[in-house]
């Protein structure tokens, strides 16, 4: 009994902890969000604290209306979209005979792609080598690279490996070729870690800067992280969104608002995506810790 009550007393003080730090973790998110929908004097009295002040969706309007903001969104998904495409399947591709024992390779091809975990050429000579490539400032520079990832290759191997083999042996029996075995037996059975991977990469690519910064030199090209640089570090907000404003305490509000809608735009689809596949997550994620 004495232990039962300390058991419930650790789950009680557990709960209160997550509470608190859930509510810790929201409290951001929900300021950005009362301030992009809070009336503007309330804004430029710097009352909003917590909830919103009023409603107005001018923010939003101001971003729908800026070409610049529109066209990095769509940029973002288009990389993001092809870049988990191209993801699943190099993985599958790639792992799917490393986990056959019929493929002699395997150990060989194995052991170098394992040197990428380890050994990086570098900042500058991948440059040089996307140059040569005539990558540069391509959707490609941002899509392909990502999806070589020995990592993930290496996490749906092992969920292929523990795929019963009578599986394939009697699929092969019926006259299946390995591609169809891949199509019908492999991809279905492997949904968990494929939509883990998709999440990791997902959000990998939408929330990364720093290559398209490097790699990407025409605006039209820049995603939407670029954008939200440019007008939170740069306060370029101006430049962005269209219309004529003075420079009063009123369009530094404004401007404030239109900065934290773009932070509540940039973060909607990461959280929109996130619940659909998070029944996959926990089970996808255990593969690699049950059989590498």
């Amino acid at each position: 009994m004495h232990t039962l009550r300390k058991m419930q007393l650790f789950d009680y003080l557990n709960y209160l902890f997550l509470i608190g730090f859930s509510c810790l973790m929201l409290y951001p998110l929900l300021y950005v969000f009362s301030i992009s929908v809070s009336d503007g004097e309330a804004v430029w009295r710097q009352s909003v604290k917590l909830f919103p002040i009023g409603f107005n969706l001018d923010a939003y309007e101001a971003i729908a209306k800026a070409n610049a903001v529109v066209r990095a969104y769509r940029n973002s998904i288009v990389y993001t979209v092809l870049g988990t495409t191209f993801t699943l399947i190099v993985c599958l591709l790639a792992a799917y005979p490393l986990s056959e024992p019929r493929f002699r390779l395997r150990g060989p091809i194995s052991l170098i792609l394992g040197l990428t975990l380890f050994f990086s050429a570098g900042l500058i000579p991948t440059y040089l080598a996307y140059q040569s490539y005539g990558l540069l400032n391509t959707l490609w520079v941002i899509t392909l690279p990502v999806a070589f990832n020995f990592w993930f290759i290496i996490l749906v191997r092992a969920n292929i490996s523990m795929i019963p083999r009578e599986l394939k042996d009697a699929a092969r029996v019926d006259g299946a070729s390995d591609f169809r075995i891949l199509l019908q037996i492999i991809v279905p059975l492997s949904k968990p870690i494929l939509a883990t991977i998709a999440l990791f990469v997902a959000v990998a690519i939408w929330n990364d800067f720093f290559n398209p910064l490097l790699y990407l030199n025409n605006s039209e090209k820049f995603p939407l992280t670029i954008m939200l640089r440019r007008m939170l570090i740069r306060g370029a907000t101006g430049e962005v969104v269209q219309g004529n404003y003075a420079d009063t305490l009123q369009a530094k509000s404004f401007f404030r608002q239109v900065k934290m809608a773009t932070v509540i735009v940039t973060l909607g689809p990461i959280l929109l995506v996130y619940p659909f596949v998070q029944k996959y997550f926990v089970q996808g994620t255990l593969v690699g810790a049950i059989k590498g």
